[in-house]
């Protein structure tokens, strides 16, 4: 059930490896708390993984071990993780019991992040229940405390419920706001993930708003995203959608193809929740087909599913369905009960457009049986909703907001740019200043080098004190510049070889000075060769 709570393949394999690996970490622990901790991150994975009498055992051991420690903040860890086994069962009972336990603990420690984190899965049962109203309570609290700790995932996750509360309730503007602020932290973070759902998110809210070229869009960079990601339950929830796009648009045999395929990514993770959906877009897609046995052969496999798990929306898209197809075959007074059914779920639920699609329905099957006062209430009733749900203004919100977002991207990117336009001037300064230093003491160096020679060359000038100490003076500079020359010339090397490590680049430097040296000892024996010679021709 949880939202925000998928799993890829490789992960949960990499978990399965992590839920060994504390195993054999968790006996010999000779710190209880530690063990407390360990335990309680052993029963996350193990319910992640489906294994849940092992998760609740670890549970258990951990819930057990904290309460004879008297440590509040593993106790509500234990205990929300208890709440989780349930949770991922669809046992919303046990579920909300131990999540209410773990944050009565977690309040009574001022232990924040356990708060947030009860806060924001209490939401979720209220979600999966249809309260929306309640859960969005929840998710914004979560979300205050999630900022006021700077916990980055942690108000990712609040900030795509709380989208999710507010599509549901048909409040499409908000919804998106919320999904777009989840989708520029997910990517500010590089969270493929996150920003998968929250693209996911987006097109849903489009399609729901008939703009099906842009739900398209972000269904797709969503199902790309968790493609990369192996993430099955993800990928089966984006071909879903996309079936929906494809049914929206009147192509049948397309949304049927793909409805299929998700069902068999559904039924290949045993998630009851994700097939009792996929029959239900199955029978539609018959149903549209003109394919009636078909249709509600899936539709009441549905309808038994839902039923059985708790599943209140699809429970009521079922007994809509069931009545439409009832419909088409001119069966108005069986249809009818199943089409109140599911009225009184959705009114219940508080979802809007659905609601306007019953009403609609209902007043065809009234007008059918004669009942025209029942007839006109319910075709006033629909188009009171429909108005509202799209209007002109919901549009217009939907565009601003869309565009404000891309405006901030594009805003972010061109900074991007800028940045690496100045870096690689930097650069190029750089390089010219190098250039021109080269060329100096290229220029520095042969100077001093021929100017050595002429002195050793001129036996005269060297006969004097002050003229050897001049000729040493000038071959010793002209071995400086060229040791100079030779680091200037290998610096772009010198950086990558030494890793721009001072001590390595100084040890470099040094090797260069002592290669070039011997020069110098070259130049001194002639200069000294050449006064000695000076001598000898006075003799």
């Amino acid at each position: 059930m949880c939202l925000w709570a998928t799993y890829s393949s490789t992960a949960l394999r990499a978990q399965s490896t992590t839920a060994d690996s504390l195993r054999r970490l968790i006996i010999p622990a000779a710190d209880d708390t530690l063990k407390v901790r360990r335990l309680t991150e052993l029963a996350r994975i193990l319910t992640n993984t489906g294994k849940y009498d092992s998760a609740m055992s670890a549970s258990n051991w951990g819930k057990t071990l904290a309460e004879r420690l008297n440590d509040s903040v593993g106790l509500a860890d234990a205990l929300f993780q208890y709440g989780r086994v349930f949770d991922f069962q669809d046992k919303y009972t046990e579920t909300l019991d131990f999540y209410q336990q773990s944050l009565a603990i977690a309040e009574k420690s001022a232990y924040k992040l356990g708060i947030a984190n009860a806060l924001g899965n209490i939401g979720n049962v209220y979600f999966a229940q249809s309260q929306y109203q309640q859960a969005l309570e929840y998710y914004l609290t979560s979300l205050r405390l999630n900022e006021e700790l700077g916990n980055t995932q942690g108000r990712i996750k609040s900030l795509g419920n709380i989208g999710n509360s507010y599509e549901a309730q048909s409040q499409y503007p908000q919804a998106l706001e919320y999904f777009l602020k989840s989708l520029k932290l997910s990517e500010k973070i590089g969270d493929k993930q996150s920003m998968a759902r929250s693209l996911n998110n987006i097109g849903y809210v489009y399609q729901v708003q008939n703009q099906y070229k842009q739900a398209l869009e972000y269904h797709l960079k969503s199902l790309k995203l968790k493609e990369e990601l192996a993430d099955k339950v993800g990928i089966s929830r984006s071909l879903e959608n996309i079936g929906g796009i494809y049914r929206s648009n009147k192509q049948y045999p397309q949304a049927l193809e793909y409805h299929l395929k998700s069902l068999n990514l559904m039924e290949g993770l045993s998630d009851k929740r994700g097939i009792a959906r996929s029959w239900n877009d199955i029978g539609i897609d018959y149903e549209e087909l003109q394919q009636y046995d078909s249709a509600l052969a899936y539709l009441q496999r549905s309808f038994a599913l839902a039923k059985e798990i708790q599943y209140p929306s699809v429970l009521a898209n079922a007994q809509y369905s069931i009545s439409s197809v009832l419909t088409k075959q001119n069966k108005h007074r069986a249809a009818l009960p199943h089409a109140l059914e599911a009225l009184k779920l959705r009114v219940e639920a508080g979802v809007r457009k659905e609601q306007s699609e019953s009403y609609a329905l209902l007043s065809a099957i009234y007008a059918t049986l004669g009942n025209y006062q029942a007839a006109y209430d319910a075709e006033k009733n629909f188009h009171s909703i429909n108005d509202s749900l799209f209007n002109t203004s919901n549009a217009k919100r939907l565009t601003t907001l869309q565009t404000d977002y891309d405006a901030q991207k594009r805003a972010a990117e061109e900074q991007i740019r800028a940045a690496e336009a100045r870096y690689k001037a930097e650069l190029a300064a750089q390089e010219k200043e190098r250039q021109t230093q080269l060329q100096y003491a290229a220029i520095a160096g042969v100077v001093l080098f021929v100017l050595a020679l002429a002195l050793a060359s001129r036996r005269v000038s060297l006969e004097s004190a002050w003229g050897q100490r001049f000729g040493r003076f000038v071959s010793f500079a002209a071995v400086v510049m060229l040791v100079e020359f030779a680091i200037l010339f290998l610096d772009p090397w010198l950086d990558r070889f030494t890793g721009g490590i001072p001590l390595w680049r100084m040890a470099a430097n040094v090797g260069i000075a002592v290669v070039v040296t011997p020069v110098h000892g070259v130049m001194e024996g002639r200069l000294r060769a050449s006064a000695h010679g000076g001598d000898s021709s006075r003799l």
